[in-house]
């Protein structure tokens, strides 16, 4: 049997599915078979939005952290030595962390970034004590900053 649901139904379905409703008995709720259902959810990606709609800031920090870990990890394996690409992804995820999570603290990834580094940079001199000083002591103020503005609201 061919029936046809309203699109305020199969809006229903993905909401009852995105709070953790099972397809059967998201089926027995709107009257709708288990196979319509289930092809609106494949059809329609319900999996992928609902990993996307339950993401908060707070998580998606997480997984830019880890996923910054994985290239300093394969650095790391590699000799220690940060390609330009490298590089440029790792300012990309803190851009993307500082846009994304205002509240987080990204200047400690920055911090932790080249405090794992610092001895490679100087051997490469690629940074004096007097640069790795100042910029340590940069980063610390602008933790101190954003941890004031933070405590402030804002």
């Amino acid at each position: 049997m061919n029936t046809q649901h309203s699109p305020e139904t199969r809006r229903r379905a993905r909401e009852l599915y995105f709070r953790g409703v099972t397809i059967s008995e998201i089926s027995k709720v709107l009257g709708a078979s288990t196979a319509t259902i289930a092809r609106w959810r494949d059809k329609d990606k319900w999996p992928d939005q609902k990993d996307l709609v339950e993401t908060s800031p707070e998580s998606l920090t997480r997984k830019i952290r880890q996923a910054l870990l994985a290239i300093l990890d394969n650095t790391d394996s590699s000799g220690g030595i940060l390609t330009s690409k490298d590089s440029d992804q790792i300012a990309k995820l803190v851009a993307s962390m500082k846009k994304i999570d205002p509240g987080s603290n990204y200047i400690s990834v920055a911090m932790d970034i080249m405090k794992r580094y610092q001895d490679h940079l100087m051997k490469q001199g690629m940074m004096t004590e007097e640069l790795l000083t100042s910029t340590q002591e940069f980063l610390s103020a602008e933790m101190d900053r954003h941890e004031f503005a933070r405590q402030l609201g804002g």
